[in-house]
């Protein structure tokens, strides 16, 4: 067995490929890839919509989890905690440093990977602000809870 093998039998007791493993990073690599993504282009719909006026961006849960998403990061910047999908990709890929074919790399680039930790956290921290203020100027729908319409009965 592989040393990757090895290194997931001794968790869960299953023995996997190296290939295996790679794969999963790969898709790893993709799922953060994914919610940089929803983030980044998150903000982008939402001032797009405010001057347009497409109230389907005021949706609440939309808006909550989009501010979550970006306050997680800040937070997680703030207090120096490595990036969860960041850490599991490098478990599954025996903690190398890079991985995959020249479509991972180009996920890796779309996240920041290798991005200098305070230059990232300063831009991480003003994208929040940004993103709290457009909460907060063009936020979810008023008098509703998280966007519900009041008018709607359950």
């Amino acid at each position: 067995m592989t040393e990757g093998g090895d290194r997931l039998g001794r968790c869960y007791g299953v023995g996997v490929s190296q290939q295996t493993l790679e794969l999963l990073a790969d898709g790893v690599a993709w799922v953060h890839l994914g919610f940089v993504a929803f983030v980044v282009l998150g903000l982008v719909v939402v001032v797009i919509g405010a001057v347009l006026r497409w109230e389907w961006v005021r949706n609440g849960w939309f808006r909550v989890v989009h501010l979550a998403a970006i306050g997680f990061v800040a937070a997680r910047c703030w207090v120096s905690f490595p990036c969860p999908l960041t850490v599991l990709e490098g478990w599954l890929r025996g903690s190398a440093a890079q991985g995959g074919g020249s479509a991972v790399h180009l996920a890796h680039v779309g996240v920041f990977r290798g991005a200098p930790a305070g230059p990232f956290a300063a831009g991480v921290t003003v994208f929040f602000a940004v993103t709290l203020i457009a909460f907060a100027v063009y936020g979810p729908r008023r008098g509703t809870p998280l966007g519900r319409d009041p008018e709607m009965r359950d």
